[in-house]
């Protein structure tokens, strides 16, 4: 069986793989200790991550914690910070992903990350979760703002363990499959 940290590999690869197949200008990877010192400050993003590392784990702490990241930057951009991040939490116990938080932090703006963050999240945590036999994905303390646009996605409210939202492996894969045939299809009509 491979490892936690070469299924994380496997798993940022499948989503670099989107990315480059679409012509995204972005790059996948770890958060480095200069982003986890970053958003342990609180100056950066919207999102409270300093209590997230504290409260799910530190990604470059271990991983077989089972709390890994991703990261994304701007390829090529001079001193590229962080675009946007992704914190799962696997939970074997429970047989299943837990999405603690995710946030593009270019949210205000119009930019090579625009609207890609959450098929980002969601190709990321479907390989992960498949590849280490998860059974469901769930959304940890979702915001309001984003609700509509997880239950479009398949997310429901699991009343066993509110206010976290939960959607199978099988419903995430037909929502990707979806997004994938609309950037095709928009993509062949741009040209």
């Amino acid at each position: 069986m491979l490892s936690l940290s070469n299924v994380h590999i496997f798993a940022v690869n499948a989503v670099q793989a989107v990315a480059d197949n679409f012509k995204w200008p972005i790059g996948y990877g770890r958060l480095n200790e200069q982003d986890i010192a970053l958003l342990k400050s609180g100056a950066f993003g919207s999102l409270d991550w300093r209590w997230a590392i504290e409260t799910y784990g530190e990604p470059l702490i271990d991983v077989s914690n089972g709390v890994l990241d991703v990261s994304m930057k701007i390829v090529d951009a001079p001193d590229a910070v962080l675009g946007g991040v992704i914190l799962c939490q696997l939970d074997f116990r429970r047989t299943r992903l837990n999405v603690c938080m995710m946030e593009n932090f270019q949210k205000h703006s119009k930019g090579p990350i625009s609207g890609k963050v959450w098929l980002s999240a969601m190709i990321y945590a479907h390989t992960l979760a498949k590849a280490t036999k998860m059974e469901e994905i769930y959304i940890l303390n979702p915001t309001d703002d984003n609700l509509s646009r997880y239950r479009s996605s398949g997310f429901y409210e699991d009343v066993t363990c509110v206010p976290h939202l939960s959607a199978s492996i099988e419903t995430i894969e037909a929502s990707i499959e979806a997004s994938i045939v609309a950037l095709r299809t928009s993509r062949s009509i741009k040209i």
